[in-house]
């Protein structure tokens, strides 16, 4: 097999004998029939394929059940190379129209051996260019982000699904009550949960549940420390591990992680030392201890904090009211003494965005979703493409045993009867008001124990709700339940899909565990290479002309004037300029950019939305959707388009050779170092991988001027904040 491929597969030309043989001895030769897939349409890619024997093609079927062959593979060619290097999935079955035989080469051995031999690098790299120009990425993209997500099982990662078993402590500990939860990635009859709750007293209670047993006992426990050593002979004695040397991981809810903490991370010294701090404030140490305690118990395993506030960290700042409110609260009142954190549910929030995504089998960062999270205390949030942009905090106060409540109603209380109208109308008017600040809305979800267990609640909520798109189906609504099932109980043509979906906030630090720990690997390895720089950009405001308004501003036929190139190949910047005028004024002489588009988008930085009189959102180019519109003017004449304006994300170019270079995928949300005399890093900094492109990092004026970026600065990827 070594000499079949260095002589018959371009990759492995410029490889040792040696090196060939230990990537063999890594990988496995596996056998497949006629027919068989080896890889699926919309599937994660995992390994690296070489056919070895017989004849295999990629292809794919489209929404009308049409096959579209994309090629057809033989006896030394290679496939998956494409999802390895961009991130994305796969964009095509793999099938054997005979019987193969293939080397299956796993991705930590593609990564370790082939993405660190630079003439492999610059073959698959020519290779990648080439198939794309049969297939655009825009396609490829589109195929990822829609039929894709019909067709994976789980897009998200909600199932906890890993290569290898991990069992996974969760830890919440606030208040006199540590809860708990243990996952088994691969053997879910192995989960437990359950709390302690009075701890310090002697009415402590140990609640313990698994498959297999459901025990309460009252014992005097004095902290933390005790609870968690008795859980951990728990877990022994029942079974579920046979040692402590079997948890791989602990991951510890923290309430709040203010401006410093915006995603999960590993928990080291820093990081305690900066909640220490932050708890001179807010009163977190529970939260701390639990995290301490468990750092001495469970030594030389990932401890990760998560932060319960980092999903509306993307709130902007004049819909921040929660943190406004809060912080204004303490300085005013508090000044001496620690405050409660605001009840946020976050985690909460983002399952439930998450989960509506997955069930309705649409893309997660295409969507409006409103989110009633309806409990003993109650919050909602605004979901807009994946990005939270408004919250309420403790919303409305505390309801106790709402069941009650509405028999007393039943029973003709006009106290509890208008108790129950004024929540009601309240949850209605606020569900408006975040359409109204999203500008549209295509999901709205009801969690948490009321929301999933008062059909009445949700009923009159919605009720007149049919001006703006939601209709309750009442036969629905009534059997919803509070199970673990995601229930629908809108009308199938409501323009608006109402979901019922349970919380499962343990579920998400799961995921959080996984992902920080992969990204932790990924921070490392960008770290452990030389630093390679990114050169930055600052993109001043302009527009890219679909073909109907370049026309419908110029005149037909109208061919737009070269003047300056730009940093991505193809593409330049035009001597005509454009007045964009808003409600409120007007930005003059606004560039327009070639060549054009299929869709009209105008760019603007954050400073100049107040000068215009609106206000776009934060979005990835391309996304437009319930997005402002505005009026072009030249000398020729004026348009007004009903959308397009937004502020771009933060975003770096690279081609598939600089993400392999970098560790990187397609999409990835990353930090970014920016060195000079003002020192700083980008959070929330898009990777965007093409073969089109050339490698560059874009941000705004505003952003240029807040680190006084000058010409030929240059970044540094700092670390991963996210993979998506």
């Amino acid at each position: 097999m070594n000499n079949f491929l260095t002589n018959n597969v371009p990759l492995f030309k410029d490889f040792s004998k040696d090196i060939v043989i230990e990537i063999i001895e890594k990988s496995e030769v596996k056998n497949f029939e006629k027919h068989e897939a080896v890889i699926e349409f919309s599937e994660q890619a995992i390994f690296l394929g070489v056919l070895l024997e017989g004849n295999a093609e990629l292809s794919f079927t489209d929404n009308n059940g049409d096959k579209h062959i994309l090629n057809k593979l033989k006896p030394g060619d290679i496939f998956g190379e494409i999802s390895l290097m961009t991130g994305d999935r796969t964009i095509a079955d793999v099938l054997c129209t005979t019987p193969c035989r293939i080397l299956i080469i796993p991705e930590d051995v593609f990564r370790e051996f082939i993405t660190t031999n630079p003439a492999a690098v610059k073959y698959l790299s020519e290779r990648l260019e080439s198939k794309l120009k049969a297939i655009s990425y825009e396609f490829e993209e589109a195929l990822y982000t829609k039929a894709a997500a019909k067709k994976t099982s789980d897009p998200y990662g909600l199932k906890l699904h890993t290569k290898e078993q991990l069992r996974l402590l969760i830890i919440k500990s606030e208040h006199y009550v540590l809860q708990y939860y243990l996952f088994d990635t691969k053997n879910h009859d192995n989960n437990a949960s359950g709390e302690f709750n009075n701890l310090g007293t002697k009415g402590s209670n140990f609640i313990f549940k698994s498959k297999k047993s459901e025990i309460t006992n009252k014992t005097k426990i004095a902290d933390i420390k005790e609870a968690l050593v008795m859980l951990i002979e728990k877990l022994k004695q029942s079974g579920i591990i046979n040692s402590i040397e079997e948890i791989n991981a602990a991951g510890h809810i923290v309430q709040f992680g203010g401006e410093e903490f915006t995603s999960s991370v590993m928990a080291d010294s820093t990081v305690i030392e900066k909640l220490n701090h932050l708890s001179s404030t807010v009163n977190i140490s529970d939260n701390i201890k639990g995290i301490r305690t468990s750092m001495e118990l469970l030594p030389g395993i990932p401890h990760i904090a998560v932060f319960d506030t980092a999903f509306h960290h993307t709130i902007p700042s004049f819909a921040n009211s929660y943190a406004n409110s809060f912080t204004k609260f303490y300085d005013t009142t508090h000044k001496d003494n620690k405050i409660e954190p605001p009840n946020l549910y976050g985690l909460s929030h983002s399952y439930a965005a998450l989960k509506a995504a997955e069930h309705l089998k649409l893309p997660y960062n295409s969507l409006e979703i409103a989110i009633c999270n309806l409990d003993k205390t109650s919050s909602m949030c605004a979901v807009d493409h994946g990005r939270s942009v408004d919250t309420s905090a403790d919303f409305l106060g505390v309801l106790n045993n709402f069941t009650k409540l509405e028999q007393k109603a039943g029973n003709g209380s006009y106290d509890a009867q208008l108790a129950i109208k004024t929540y009601c109308y309240s949850l209605r008017k606020q569900i408006g008001s975040y359409m109204a600040a999203m500008g549209g809305l295509d999901v709205l979800v009801f969690s948490g124990k009321l929301g999933t267990e008062s059909p009445y609640v949700r009923g009159l909520s919605c009720q007149g709700l049919e001006c703006i798109g939601i209709k309750i189906n009442k036969d629905l609504n009534k059997k919803a339940n509070s199970n673990n099932d995601v229930h629908v109980i809108s009308e199938t043509d409501s323009k608006v899909k109402v979901l019922v979906i349970p919380n499962n906030e343990e579920v998400m630090v799961a995921r959080e565990i996984i992902r920080t720990i992969d990204n932790d690997k990924i921070s490392k390895l960008i770290n452990t290479k030389k630093p390679k720089s990114i050169p930055i950009d600052i993109s001043a405001h302009h527009i890219h002309l679909s073909d109907k308004d370049l026309e419908g501003l110029f005149g037909p036929g109208y061919k737009l004037t070269h003047d300056v190139e730009l940093s991505q190949p193809g593409q330049y910047a035009c001597k005509e300029r454009v007045t964009l005028t808003g409600p409120k004024g007007s930005v003059n002489r606004v560039r327009i950019l070639a060549p054009t588009r299929k869709k009209t988008q105008i760019e603007i930085a954050m400073t100049e939305q107040y000068k215009l009189g609106i206000e776009p959102p934060i979005r990835a180019s391309g996304d437009i959707e319930n997005t402002p519109g505005i009026t072009l003017e030249t000398e020729n004449g004026s348009l007004t388009i009903d959308k397009g304006v937004i502020c771009a994300m933060r975003h770096i170019h690279m081609t598939p050779e600089d993400a392999l270079g970098f560790g990187l995928h397609n999409k990835d949300i990353v930090r970014v170092k920016v060195v000079g005399d003002r020192e700083l890093i980008f959070g929330d900094v898009l990777v965007r991988v093409s073969p089109k492109y050339k490698l560059v990092m874009h941000i705004d004026t505003d952003e240029g001027n807040a680190a006084n970026i000058k010409t030929s600065m240059k970044g540094y990827i700092d670390s991963i904040q996210e993979r998506r």
